[in-house]
């Protein structure tokens, strides 16, 4: 990709793409353009947003290209082709999770999904079931929704105004849900259709981005990348996405990240997979 600007990539038997970077991306930042970038973030995003244009090394074009993250290019180009293979095969769901994603001990306790488990992590697959058909529920009950976060990592912008998104509150088992603002996590989003049908007609495979900025500024209220943003527009981009995460579990999510529960990495079962993510080498 970096050599041709494309990469012809297999979604299944009856489709092919190319993926490539959204226009924009590579041209380079003048010192104006940099300043008003980062004005614009300390103006607009919580305490820490520096992080999200500030790389060690002061590469802000390279940070609008690929973030600088070791994987980000390739983690960004296997959601898309699983996201694009489910809006394709009509399906109304599609729940992606990243190969280092784990349910906490503490979350599956309280939803009642495990009571065996006597780690900080559980390991029962039908937790996992759980979790999947609770999320599914929250997603039908909610049909503007065009995501469901099922972990939430770092909070850029502030929560919703309110937890009104479900069109019925009647079940108290699964609570409501909170409007997210911009975040950082991809561990596990539940996507609607509306949102499988978005991925297919603005050909996102095209406008390829880091994973974690990509989807954020599709349903941010202030996205700060105005080249994103103005490639998405090119193409027919107004619907603002709506994205919600479980209401009671907005801060802690019923999904983590492996890297989180450093006492477990060292165990037989859990090494391998945390050592094949990107994350251990950060």
């Amino acid at each position: 990709m970096f050599q041709h600007g494309r990469l012809l990539c297999f979604f299944d038997e009856n489709h092919w793409g190319n993926f490539q970077r959204y226009e924009g991306a590579t041209r380079e930042l003048d010192s104006e353009e940099e300043e008003e970038l980062l004005d614009y973030l300390n103006e607009n995003y919580e305490h820490g947003a520096q992080r999200l244009a500030d790389p060690e090394d002061g590469d802000l074009a390279g940070y609008l290209r690929d973030t600088n993250w070791p994987g980000a290019t390739s983690c960004a180009m296997s959601h898309l082709r699983g996201l694009v293979k489910a809006a394709t095969d009509g399906h109304e769901f599609a729940l992606v999770f990243e190969d280092d994603a784990v349910i906490p001990t503490s979350v599956a306790r309280k939803r009642g999904w495990c009571e065996t488990c006597p780690g900080n992590l559980c390991f029962c697959p039908s937790a996992w079931a759980f979790c999947v058909e609770e999320a599914v529920q929250l997603m039908r009950r909610a049909p503007h929704l065009d995501l469901l976060y099922l972990g939430v990592g770092e909070a850029f912008e502030p929560h919703g105004p309110h937890e009104g998104i479900l069109s019925d509150d009647s079940d108290e088992e699964l609570g409501g849900i909170t409007e997210m603002g911009y975040t950082w996590c991809a561990e596990a989003i539940l996507y609607a259709r509306s949102a499988l049908q978005d991925v297919l007609a603005l050909k996102l495979h095209e406008r390829l981005w880091a994973q974690d900025e990509t989807i954020p500024h599709l349903y941010s209220r202030k996205p700060w990348n105005p080249r994103f943003m103005e490639s998405l527009k090119q193409v027919g981009f107004q619907r603002r996405w709506l994205a919600g995460a479980p209401a009671e579990d907005v801060e802690e999510g019923w999904i983590q990240q492996l890297e989180f529960f450093k006492e477990e990495l060292d165990s037989a079962q859990l090494a391998l997979a945390w050592r094949s993510s990107n994350s251990s080498e950060l």
